[in-house]
C-alpha cells in the first residue's frame, strides 16, 4: 500500500486499524477506504504498536480483545512513546459495556469509545473530527514553534554586527530550522558593493562564495516566496544532488535586494507551511541586512568625512597659525611705533635741555638745578612709561592673599573722593558684603583707579559715578558706571589694546594693564557703552 506524507493538512488521512477479528477488520477498513482514508490493517497488539511508530497513521481504531497485548496495554505503551504520546485513539469493543470501562480508557489515554456494534455514521463523524482536532493541534504546534524560530531570528538580525557576520548567521539559521542540506543567500549589486553569493552546507563549518551570475539568472523569476523543482534547485545550488527547494526574495521598497533560499537532499516535501515561513524570514531578513547595510554605508561616510574634517582642520590649523604670525608681526609693529612715539615726546624736551646746559657749560656760564628740572621730569615720565610697559607684559602674580572688596574699594573711593568733588561729579555706591577673594590688593586698587579715573575723564561737565559690588555662588563682582559721552561701537573692541586711548593725552596702557591683571587673577573685564550716555566696566574675581 502506498503511504505517502500525512503531515500536512492536504495529505489523504492515514487509518490503522488494529481489531483481531478478520470480518470486524474489512468491515472497518471498507468505511475507512468509502470516506477517502488510507487504512493499514494489524490483528494485535503488538503489531499495533510497531504500525503506529513506523507509520505515523493520523488516527488508531483500537480494539480491547486481542492476542500478546490488549488494548489498554497497546494504549499505555503508546502513550509513554514520545512519537506516538499525540495520536489520536478510538477505542471500538464488544467486552467492555460498563461506564466504568470507557472511565478506565479515557483515564490511560484513549481520545474515544465506541461500543460495537457500532453506528456508521457516528463512527465516520467521530474519526473526521479526531483527525481535524489533531491536524490542527499540528499545526497549532508547527506554527507556534516558528514564531519561537522567528523571535530566535529577530533576537540574533537585531544585534548589531556586521553584514556578512548577519549574512553566515541567518544561513545557519535556514539550514537548522528548515531542517535543510544547504542555504543560499545572494545580495544584488548596489552602487557600494558587487553581487555576492554565500552557501552552507548542512555538517560544514565553512561558508563558500559562489558566482552570483547564475544563481541570480534562476532566481529573478522569484517574485514571491515559492517551491522550486529539483531541476531549478541544482541550478541554483550548482549541485546534482538536490531534489527540491524553497527560495523567496529580499524586497525593499519593493524593489529585490537579494534572495534566499533552501534545498533538500532526500524526498522532503516542502509544502506551503515552508513557504510560509520562509516568506516570515525573508521579511525580518530583508530590513535586518537592509540596516546592516545602511550601517556600513554611514560608517564609510562618517570615515570619509573625518578624514576629509582632519584635512580641513590642519589647512585651517596652518592658515591660523599664519594669521597669528602676521598679526604678530603687526602688532609688534603698532607696538614699536607707539613706544617710538611715547619715548621720542620726552627726549626731545630732555635734548634740548642738556644741549643748552653743554653749550652754557663750554661758554663759561653756569648750570642751575632749575635747568635741570625739565629734563628730569621727562627722565621720571620715561621711567614710568617703562615700569607700565613692564606691568603689561608680566603682571606680577606675587602678593596674593585673601582681601575684603568692600573695604578695598572703599578705600579707592576715598582716595578719588577730592578729584569727583571738583569735577562736579555724584558718587553713588552700592556695596554687599561678599566672601574674601583671593586676590594681589595692590594691583585690584591699580585697577579700581584706573577705572574710576577713567570714569572721571569721561565725565568733563560732570554726572554720576556708580560703583556696585555684589557676588554669586561663582564670583564677586564689582562694576564702575558713569555718564559720560560714551564709546563708539566700533572702537570697544579696541580698547584694551595697548596704547590705544580714547584721551587727548592718554598714554593708552592703563585700560591694557587692567586687563592683564584681571586675566592673571582668573577674572574677566568686560565692558559696554552707549555714545551720549555713558560707559560700564564689569569686573569678575573668582571666589574659589
Amino acid at each position: 500500500m502506498d503511504f505517502s506524507d500525512t503531515s500536512h493538512p492536504e495529505a489523504q488521512p492515514l487509518v490503522l486499524i488494529a481489531d483481531d477479528e478478520q470480518d470486524v477488520a474489512e468491515v472497518l477498513e471498507r468505511i475507512c477506504v468509502r470516506a477517502g482514508f488510507q487504512v493499514a490493517v494489524v490483528g494485535d497488539g503488538v503489531a499495533a504498536i510497531d504500525a503506529a511508530r513506523t507509520l505515523t497513521p493520523d488516527l488508531l481504531l483500537l480494539d480491547i480483545q486481542m492476542p500478546y497485548l490488549d488494548g489498554w496495554g497497546v494504549i499505555t505503551r503508546l502513550r509513554e512513546d514520545e512519537t506516538t504520546r499525540q495520536l489520536p485513539i478510538i477505542v471500538l469493543t464488544a467486552q467492555a459495556t460498563k461506564p466504568q470501562d470507557a472511565a478506565h480508557g479515557i483515564d490511560l489515554g484513549a481520545d474515544d469509545y465506541i461500543v460495537k456494534p457500532f453506528n456508521y455514521h457516528e463512527l465516520l463523524a467521530r474519526m473526521k473530527a479526531k483527525i481535524r482536532a489533531r491536524r490542527l493541534e499540528e499545526s497549532l504546534q508547527k506554527r507556534t514553534q516558528e514564531l519561537e524560530a522567528l523571535l530566535r531570528l529577530g533576537y540574533d538580525l537585531n544585534r548589531p554586527v556586521e553584514l556578512r557576520t548577519l549574512t553566515a548567521n541567518l544561513l545557519f539559521y535556514l539550514a537548522t530550522e528548515l531542517r535543510s542540506g544547504a542555504a543560499l543567500l545572494c545580495l544584488v549589486e548596489t552602487a557600494d558593493s558587487p553581487a555576492f553569493v554565500l552557501t552552507y552546507r548542512a555538517g560544514d563549518e565553512q561558508i563558500h562564495y559562489a558566482d552570483a551570475a547564475p544563481v541570480l539568472l534562476h532566481l529573478e523569476t522569484a517574485q514571491s516566496p515559492m517551491v522550486l523543482t529539483a531541476q531549478s534547485a541544482q541550478q541554483v545550488f550548482q549541485q546534482a544532488l538536490f531534489i527540491q527547494a524553497v527560495a523567496a526574495p529580499l524586497s525593499y521598497n519593493e524593489a529585490p535586494i537579494g534572495y534566499i533560499a533552501v534545498a533538500a537532499t532526500e524526498e522532503r516535501n516542502y509544502n506551503q507551511h515552508d513557504v510560509r515561513f520562509m516568506s516570515s524570514i525573508s521579511r525580518q531578513a530583508t530590513l535586518a541586512i537592509r540596516n546592516a547595510q545602511l550601517h556600513e554605508e554611514l560608517q564609510g561616510y562618517a570615515s570619509a568625512l573625518e578624514a576629509r574634517v582632519e584635512a580641513r582642520t590642519a589647512e585651517l590649523t596652518a592658515t591660523q597659525e599664519q594669521l597669528i604670525r602676521s598679526e604678530k608681526l603687526a602688532s609688534i609693529g603698532r607696538l614699536a611705533r607707539e613706544i617710538a612715539h611715547e619715548v621720542n615726546n620726552p627726549l626731545q624736551p630732555i635734548m634740548v635741555y642738556l644741549e643748552d646746559a653743554l653749550e652754557d657749560l663750554e661758554n663759561g656760564h653756569s648750570v642751575t638745578a632749575e635747568d635741570l628740572i625739565v629734563p628730569l621730569n621727562e627722565v621720571k615720565r620715561l621711567k614710568r612709561l617703562v615700569q607700565r610697559l613692564q606691568e603689561f607684559a608680566k603682571p606680577d602674580s606675587g602678593g596674593m592673599t585673601q582681601i575684603n572688596l568692600n573695604n578695598l574699594i572703599s578705600e579707592v573711593l576715598t582716595l578719588t573722593s577730592r578729584k569727583l568733588q571738583k569735577t562736579n561729579i555724584e558718587l553713588r555706591s552700592n556695596l554687599q558684603q561678599v566672601p574674601l577673594v583671593r586676590a594681589n590688593p595692590d594691583q585690584i586698587k591699580q585697577v579700581l583707579l584706573n577705572l574710576t579715573i577713567n570714569a572721571a575723564d569721561a565725565m568733563e561737565n560732570g554726572g554720576v559715578l556708580e560703583v556696585r559690588l555684589w557676588h554669586n555662588s561663582d564670583y564677586a563682582t564689582f562694576a564702575v558706571k558713569d555718564t559720560g559721552k560714551g564709546i563708539p561701537q566700533e572702537n570697544l573692541r579696541l580698547i584694551f589694546e595697548p596704547f590705544y586711548t580714547g584721551k587727548v593725552d592718554g598714554a593708552g596702557i592703563g585700560l591694557a594693564v587692567s586687563h592683564s591683571i584681571i586675566e592673571a587673577h582668573g577674572g574677566q573685564i568686560d565692558v559696554t557703552s552707549q555714545v551720549g550716555v555713558g560707559t560700564e566696566f564689569t569686573v569678575r574675581l573668582p571666589l574659589h
